[in-house]
């Protein structure tokens, strides 16, 4: 019987030979082996390598759908449709059972090898041309900013918070650092500590800075003006760094430098959010801001968003489809009487209750927490809601089609509310509010006058109620130790093993320095 190969390589490697099928950039010599000297050898292939890691991001199960709407369902501000209504997607999922999660692992290895690969060999490139150093210098910073963003949402999801470790389970995921191009050479790596990993990460993203300023490129040109907000910039390695670092620090006041590194990256992120174009909406402007985005438009608040060009590219990720994220949230009616889209994840009656709560919030405005459409929904009661933010108007049109809407990864406002935080943790109440402030009463509501404790729970309630459907909701939970709460107000407590989904068992089957997260 063959020696099996370590999966997990073997899945990096895989990510590559897709690439050259796809995009026709490698030629394999041997077929084991892919030879260096035709794979980075000029700036347009690589560049071609950065773009994949970038489109791998619309992954279903990565930011195309899991990791922004598991995150609701896994927790409480989401529910499914009644059984006559729906397509049984999300059943697992929504009772908690085990081994029903997230599952990027397997993508966001992909692309760190992808990203590996590129830093390994981008400075072989010769340097034909003046623009040729500082090209480099631009995909280096997009490459480490993909990498941290990888590690980032494999340690947050596959690992505990570092400050809330159970029975000494300190394990994080491997770090692989160089490209996995030869079958002959596949790694078989343990787990980091989880400490290391955010180490990594935070070292990815201020080399994504340093080389993003060798490039002399402004962020609202980088990666081409009208690509700004869909790339790794240094704003976005910036908000990317304030939240890292306010996951990092279990929002713990005694985790000091941790909160002022989460400050100072916010303020500078907030500071620059103007040179991408991006500026917090208003009350009258916020529903249309997710609502009436043109194909490939950026939300007005985007720092940074996984951009759908085309019809081409959401059906070659196949979130154009009932499978999609849109497809999970939402269905329409269409004239002909057909339905697309099962909308089977819904608001739960426990967000409904707190966002209506305040009815001069916009966040519980019709338009974003719509009323099912009337013969949408065989069975469904009158009162259910389903959000509009990732939908397109009913019916779907040629200039919208279904499910063909970009995903914002950061957005301004959470830049505020991470300061808020940061701010509040910190002893600094005054300006924590403000910080706050500038996110509520741009929603609708009155500017808080809490202080202490009140105002850190008036900072996560705004929390819950502004990202509500945008997959922070676990990780609200999870990020402090804290167990999570479910519709019915029950809680998975933080010490059950569902907290953390099972490392792929294929992969622990075939590298035996891999350790199973506990109870799997």
């Amino acid at each position: 019987m063959k020696m099996k190969r370590n999966f997990l390589a073997f899945l990096l490697l895989s990510g590559i030979l897709w690439v050259s099928s796809c995009q026709q950039m490698f030629e394999v010599t041997p077929r084991n082996q892919l030879a260096r000297k035709f794979i980075l050898n000029d700036i347009t292939t690589t560049q071609g390598i950065l773009n994949s890691c970038y489109a791998r991001l619309r992954d279903l199960n990565y930011y195309g759908r899991s990791l922004i709407l598991l995150p609701e369902l896994l927790a409480d501000n989401c529910t499914l449709a009644n059984p006559a209504a729906r397509s049984g997607r999300g059943l697992n999922e929504a009772q908690n059972l085990p081994g029903a999660h997230m599952v990027h692992w397997q993508v966001c290895y992909f692309n760190i090898n992808s990203c590996n690969l590129i830093l390994d060999n981008v400075d072989n490139i010769p340097n034909t041309t003046a623009a040729i150093p500082l090209q480099k210098n631009a995909i280096k910073a997009q490459a480490h900013f993909l990498r941290a963003l990888a590690y980032f949402d494999l340690i947050r999801t596959y690992a505990y918070n570092p400050n809330y470790v159970q029975n000494g389970f300190d394990l994080g995921v491997p770090i692989v650092l160089k490209g996995v191009d030869d079958y002959t050479a596949i790694p078989k790596p343990a787990r980091a500590k989880i400490v290391d990993v955010y180490k990594q990460i935070e070292k990815d993203l201020q080399d994504a800075i340093n080389f993003a300023i060798l490039t002399g490129t402004p962020d609202a040109a980088f990666g081409g003006a009208a690509n700004a907000r869909f790339v790794g910039t240094r704003t976005a390695a910036h908000a990317l760094l304030a939240r890292v670092y306010l996951y990092w620090s279990g929002a713990l006041p005694s985790n000091t430098a941790l909160l002022e590194a989460a400050r100072d990256n916010a303020i500078i992120a907030i500071n620059n959010a103007g040179l991408l174009g991006a500026n917090m909406t208003n009350a009258a402007g916020h529903v249309s801001a997710w609502t009436v985005r043109p194909i490939a438009g950026p939300h007005q608040e985007s720092l940074f968003e996984v951009n759908i060009n085309s019809l081409a590219e959401a059906n070659a990720a196949g979130i154009n489809s009932d499978g999609s994220l849109q497809g999970w949230y939402n269905r329409h009616l269409l004239p002909s009487g057909a339905t697309v889209g099962w909308g089977d994840v819904i608001a739960s009656p426990d967000l409904v209750n707190f966002l209506t709560a305040n009815l001069t919030d916009v966040r519980h405005n019709d338009a974003l927490l719509a009323p099912t459409q009337a013969g949408a929904r065989v069975g469904e009661p009158a009162t259910t809601r389903e959000t509009r933010k990732y939908s397109v108007p009913v019916p779907p049109t040629a200039a919208r089609p279904f499910g063909l809407i970009n995903i914002p990864i950061i957005r301004l406002a959470e830049m505020h509310l991470i300061l808020a935080e940061a701010r509040a943790l910190l002893g600094d109440g005054v300006n924590a509010s403000t910080s706050l402030n500038t996110v509520r009463t741009n929603r609708g509501l009155a500017a808080s006058t809490s202080s202490g404790p009140a105002l850190l729970q008036e900072i996560y309630d705004e929390r819950r109620r502004e990202f509500a459907f945008e997959g922070h909701r676990w990780f609200d939970f999870t990020r402090r130790g804290l167990g999570v709460r479910k519709p019915d107000g029950s809680i998975i407590p933080f010490s059950d093993f569902r907290i953390l989904p099972p490392i792929p068992l294929v992969d622990i089957q075939s590298n035996k320095n891999l350790v199973q997260n506990p109870g799997y």
